[in-house]
């Protein structure tokens, strides 16, 4: 369902930068019997502040975290990242697009989506054909049938 959507892959040999934005926004995802879920860590954002979106195979998590700092604050640690972040994610053919949701709760947003119905196993229904019907040659007589 969520194989991880690399749209530079060659920028992966180039170091950390790559890997970092990737882990401010961590990544859990399986599935469950005919849903598909993903976990992912958005801890101090504003519920209100993430928006979701699905364009094609992708779905984009787009969010924002700031504190707001006073005139004459004197900051001693700034240590919690803030900032937009995104989180690309390709979603296979089995997911239901339509019908995906997304909750937020304790700094974690949850997306939600059933297996589509193509995915599903199901019967295919096999016919009886009717036995082949037997060839009378140019002669009128009927042609030889298999013993």
């Amino acid at each position: 369902m969520f194989p991880r959507f690399d749209p530079f892959p060659d920028l992966r040999s180039l170091g950390r930068c790559h890997r970092a934005a990737e882990h401010r926004m961590p990544l859990d995802a399986y599935r469950r019997g005919g849903m598909f879920y993903a976990h992912i860590d958005v801890p101090g954002v504003d519920p209100g502040a993430i928006e979701v979106t699905v364009k094609g195979d992708t779905l984009t998590v787009k969010a924002e975290r700031s504190w707001p700092e006073e005139r004459g604050d004197e900051v001693l640690a700034r240590e919690r990242q803030q900032g937009t972040f995104e989180r690309h994610v390709r979603l296979s053919e089995d997911v239901d697009r339509d019908h995906l949701q997304a909750r937020c709760a304790n700094g974690v947003l949850t997306l939600r989506a059933p297996v589509a119905a193509t995915a599903k196993p199901h019967k295919v229904r096999v016919t009886v054909a009717a036995p082949p019907k037997t060839v009378e040659a140019r002669t009128g007589e009927p042609a030889p049938t298999a013993a």
